[in-house]
């Protein structure tokens, strides 16, 4: 007797189940150093942090990589995705949810320069000093910078900047679609997706959502970006694991710099809807 073949709601039945996604949010490497322009492409330092990055956290079978529209995230999620370990490496996509939306020529580009050369002095200058003061620098031009950014919250610096709360909605956008994909996806699917983006985005993303636990209150967010350990580094990164089991049931994961944080799903979800108006 011949069988049928089982109907598509008994196959969809199917998907979702054992699922593992992997959702990476990186940082560009380094970029060449510039005190006049953020558009700047990656050094040779940059790609090989790039690649290392790919290799050392790019492991599923499947790895798709993503980025906004510069040289520099671009080319970190190709050596990114071909660094890894993947047997398929799928295509390299611009997305807009991870672009820093800002006006190179408005008010908040000419004081986010100006506070870079206050404290890294001219390229020459910045050039003789020796490398522990070079970092030394970087990183509190980074905290300055990042901290001067997130203080907008939800106003927008100048009219086509984007507020912090807008450019972390975007991220919001990426996030929610991974774990929505979780429910599609065939049984048994293993992946890997590499976002590359921008610091102020991951800082901003993360001022939002991250629950951290000070003097026992748990609290959201925080005041400066020193609070979680300094600026985001390059080819530095979170990343959400969407798992799901035989059943379908579904968790959800956020690490940052080795630890296993809680996330505030109801102010990810005021962001989705941000973001929806934007994208």
């Amino acid at each position: 007797m011949r069988q049928e073949r089982p109907g598509p709601e008994i196959e969809q039945e199917k998907f979702g189940r054992n699922i593992e996604i992997h959702a990476f949010f990186v940082r560009h490497g380094e970029k060449g150093l510039s005190t006049t322009s953020g558009e700047t492409a990656l050094t040779a330092e940059g790609e090989e942090q790039s690649a290392i990055f790919g290799k050392s956290h790019l492991r599923s079978p499947v790895v798709k990589a993503y980025s906004s529209a510069t040289q520099r995230t671009e080319k970190t999620a190709q050596l990114a995705s071909e660094a890894s370990t993947a047997g398929k490496k799928l295509n390299r996509v611009i997305k807009d949810e991870l672009r820093f939306q800002y006006d190179p020529h408005g008010e908040f580009a000419r004081e986010n320069f100006a506070i870079k050369r206050k404290i890294l002095g001219s390229e020459d200058e910045f050039k003789e000093l020796s490398p522990e003061e070079q970092e030394r620098k970087l990183s509190l031009s980074g905290i300055e910078q990042t901290d001067h950014y997130l203080s907008f919250g939800e106003k927008r610096p100048d009219p086509r900047t984007f507020s912090p709360v807008e450019t972390a909605s975007l991220v919001a956008l990426r996030v929610a679609k991974y774990i929505r994909m979780a429910e599609r996806l065939k049984p048994g699917s293993i992946v890997d997706f590499v976002n590359a983006t921008h610091d102020y985005n991951i800082a901003a993303f993360l001022k939002e959502v991250l629950v951290r636990r000070v003097e026992g209150q748990r609290v959201i967010g925080f005041d400066s970006i020193a609070e979680i350990g300094g600026p985001i580094d390059h080819t530095e990164s979170f990343h959400f694991d969407i798992k799901t089991d035989a059943q379908g049931s579904q968790s959800v994961q956020l690490y940052f710099r080795g630890e296993n944080y809680e996330f505030s799903q109801e102010r990810m979800n005021e962001l989705v809807e941000i973001g929806k108006r934007l994208a």
